[in-house]
């Protein structure tokens, strides 16, 4: 996801673990922990309402690069007309200073 949101910051998604993962306080904490990474990516709707983060909902974990890899590949002009139109309160403002 951060290679087609490059610059905007993707809180990193809950860590699996294949030995152990059903014990209810693993559930519960991964529960708990990819709730607070849904929250975090509500906090950008422009993001959250994006292609990739459907594939995230959408897809296993262990399918989501190749969901990632069947969405249009992107031009540097495709960037910014979509940070454009997710980050219009920015038009016209320096970001680097």
């Amino acid at each position: 996801m951060v290679q087609r949101w490059p610059g905007v910051f993707i809180a990193s998604v809950p860590e699996k673990k294949a030995v152990g993962n059903m014990t209810a306080s693993f559930v519960e904490q991964r529960r708990a922990a990819l709730n607070s990474f849904v929250n975090k990516l509500a906090q950008v709707p422009a993001l959250f309402y994006s292609d990739e983060v459907r594939e995230f909902l959408r897809d296993s974990q262990e399918n989501f690069p190749a969901s990632l890899n069947r969405l249009p590949k992107q031009s540097h002009g495709d960037i910014i007309s979509k940070y454009q139109m997710a980050f219009p309160h920015l038009a016209g403002k320096e970001i680097n200073t």
